[in-house]
């Protein structure tokens, strides 16, 4: 072992490189060990503890966001609480305010990827340029058409969980721009969002210390638990191995995933709206 690497390592928490004698990290403040057990060299600029820790920060903040508005809507409307996801994201006031809370999707970890000094390469934020950019959207719209299967499971569920057992109404002018507005809100926030906080900060991140293989694994069940519900998880898991894979076959390059994405929930809404 070189004299170096008795002397440098990386901070636990953050990856920043340390020299000795250093106590404690410049970055973030975790004190240093200087042990030659503990040395280690990041494959990636933090480790997966910060990942996860970012990750909860984000959800954290995200529900304390949601809550309130979610309270206002119980309290007010007296709406079941059983029944309550499934009838607020049909509500547009609702929706449009939960589309703008996903924004801190991006907000957090952006925060935490700049405070280190990383460039957004590393978290997918790259076109290739015009030509590989439009590939990228275009395979993403394929592969968000694929999973029309699953988007019908979706649909068809939380229509059965909705307990009405009746199909809505064709929706009026009123609903038909509330729609629209629904459908831009999913272009150009939640997908973007969510696709950099799972697949560019996420998974970039564990495939570089758990393998690809590992890392889209671990990245696509946490996209899974996030959403709760036990069945709405397990296909939302799946979905999250399918972004995962082309966000890696792409070159991790985010357009792809997000055009996915963005098909993907669009698909849902209009088959929830047009037939359930």
């Amino acid at each position: 072992m070189s004299e170096r690497q008795f002397t440098t390592r990386f901070c636990p928490y953050c990856c920043t490189e340390i020299l000795a004698p250093t106590k404690y990290c410049e970055t973030c403040g975790a004190e240093i060990s200087w042990s030659i057990s503990e040395f280690q060299v990041p494959p990636y600029p933090w480790s997966p503890k910060s990942t996860y820790l970012v990750t909860i920060l984000t959800y954290s903040l995200f529900f304390l966001i949601l809550i309130p508005i979610m309270a206002y809507y119980l309290v007010f409307f007296g709406i079941p609480i059983l029944l309550l996801g499934n009838i607020l994201l049909m509500d547009p006031l609702f929706f449009t305010l939960l589309s703008v809370s996903e924004l801190i999707f991006i907000v957090i970890p952006l925060a935490y990827v700049t405070r280190l000094k990383v460039e957004q390469d590393k978290v997918g934020v790259k076109t290739g340029g015009p030509v590989t950019l439009a590939k990228d959207i275009l395979l993403g719209l394929v592969v968000g058409i694929a999973m029309v299967p699953f988007v019908f499971l979706l649909a068809l569920y939380e229509f059965l969980g909705s307990g009405s057992g009746i199909p809505s109404p064709l929706p009026g002018p009123d609903e038909i721009f509330w729609l629209v507005i629904t459908f831009i809100a999913i272009i150009l926030i939640i997908a973007p969002a969510e696709e950099y906080l799972f697949r560019g900060f996420i998974q970039n991140s564990l495939d570089a210390h758990y393998g690809n293989i590992g890392g889209l694994l671990v990245a696509s069940i946490i996209f899974g638990l996030v959403h709760a519900n036990p069945f709405i998880g397990i296909i939302q898991t799946i979905l999250g191995v399918i972004l995962g894979l082309l966000f890696q076959w792409r070159g991790r390059r985010l357009a792809g995933p997000i055009a996915a994405h963005a098909i993907y929930d669009v698909l849902l809404i209009f088959i929830q709206t047009f037939f359930f």
